[in-house]
């Protein structure tokens, strides 16, 4: 879970925040990532770079859907690296765990 707000203001007191909830699972040779969010605050970001750490390299990637063809392997750790828009709802990641 991700809790965001302007670290300013007392903004957060009128709902003025956003939770992002995330849930993984490994199923068909993949790792499923659903993410929800919920609330009106609206980052001053437009971009998230995702680390993703603990798997072979990927066959594919795939962000709500569609084929992502900007992925980076970076194999002195092990490590998928990627960026998507700042509200992805679904990233299919078609590897095995280590």
């Amino acid at each position: 879970m991700l809790y965001e707000d302007d670290g300013l203001t007392l903004g957060y007191r009128n709902g003025d925040s956003r939770v992002t909830e995330f849930d993984q699972r490994l199923a068909d040779e993949a790792l499923h990532l659903d993410v929800r969010q919920h609330g009106v605050f609206v980052p001053g970001y437009q971009r998230i770079e995702w680390r993703v750490h603990g798997l072979t390299r990927p066959a594919a990637v795939q962000v709500d859907g569609q084929p992502l063809s900007d992925w980076e392997w970076l194999d002195d750790g092990a490590v998928l690296r990627f960026e998507t828009g700042d509200t992805p709802h679904r990233l299919v990641i078609a590897a095995s765990t280590r």
